[in-house]
């Protein structure tokens, strides 16, 4: 009897060995299929995703618009001590584009728009400063104008209608600057509110050769007015540069060199020996310093 109560326990133990095996089989063959569906269902969607940003243009134009936006502020935030910056988002522009030819377009596509919006603020704390500098210098000018317009004998006369063509123009880049503004587009506000400020600095120029028509060359000489840009004040240069998309340092440089030139054609009118004017302009120069695409910086 010991010996059936034995066998018929083994076989009470087969049966629920066999019970729990069959059970952990079954919830094993259900749990697994539903993993791989899900996952199935992650990628298709990524799939459908990227074909949407394809299909849509989505991915090409956010990767355009982020890159003009790069290539519209680039050359300021360099002019105006912002490298740290300029590095970041040129670095975060490459991973992009790696994101992009590795076919990995969702990621891309966000990685582009982050960059574009990165980009706003740094482009509208320039654009504010250009425009606090238009709106001071316009205020000085425009008495100058009205003067010249009410003053039949102003010796300014003869520049009128260029006086007023470049404040003209000055005011409707202001207003194509509030334009993109509003359209969310701080880059092309920027670009436009940087011509507002070029077209008074022209008006400045004028007025300050005008005003040495009468005088001798050798007292412009002395005055240091041997370019045209010598009209403008070293601080006025870093905008005037970085207007025209040019690095200030560099152009400093150019700068230089155009003025040996000019002074040694100087010389050869006044008869003088070789070098003489440009030690003299030399000592009546402040020389630039190295830093000077930081000494204007937007706050």
């Amino acid at each position: 009897m010991k010996k059936n109560l034995r066998i018929r326990g083994i076989g009470l133990n087969l049966i629920l060995c066999f019970f729990f095996f069959t059970l952990g089989s079954s919830l094993f063959s259900q749990t697994k299929p539903v993993e791989s569906k899900d996952s199935n269902q992650k990628e298709t969607k990524k799939i459908e995703s990227s074909r949407e940003l394809i299909e849509t243009g989505k991915l090409e134009s956010t990767r355009k618009k982020a890159y003009l936006a790069l290539k519209g502020i680039r050359i300021s935030l360099l002019n105006f001590g912002k490298k740290h910056d300029l590095d970041k988002l040129t670095s975060d522009y490459g991973r992009a584009e790696t994101q992009y030819l590795r076919a990995e377009y969702s990621a891309a596509a966000d990685l582009f728009e982050e960059i574009y919006k990165t980009i706003g603020p740094l482009a509208e704390t320039i654009r504010k400063d250009y425009e606090t500098k238009t709106l001071q210098l316009g205020q000085e000018l425009a008495p100058l104008i009205v003067n010249t317009r009410l003053d039949q004998k102003s010796k300014n006369r003869n520049l009128l209608s260029v006086f007023e063509k470049y404040y003209v123009r000055s005011g409707e880049t202001a207003k194509a600057s509030v334009n993109e503004l509003e359209k969310g587009n701080q880059t092309g506000a920027l670009y436009y509110q940087k011509q507002a400020l070029i077209s008074l600095y022209q008006i400045k120029i004028l007025l300050g050769k005008n005003e040495d028509l009468s005088v001798s060359l050798s007292d412009k000489i002395s005055k240091n007015r041997i370019l045209e840009t010598d009209y403008l004040k070293q601080e006025e240069l870093i905008y005037w540069d970085d207007s025209l998309d040019r690095l200030n340092v560099e152009q400093d440089e150019e700068r230089k060199k155009e003025r040996v030139k000019t002074l040694k054609s100087y010389e050869w009118k006044l008869g003088l020996s070789s070098g003489k004017l440009q030690k003299e302009s030399e000592s009546k120069t402040q020389t630039p310093s190295s830093g000077s695409e930081n000494s204007a910086k937007p706050k």
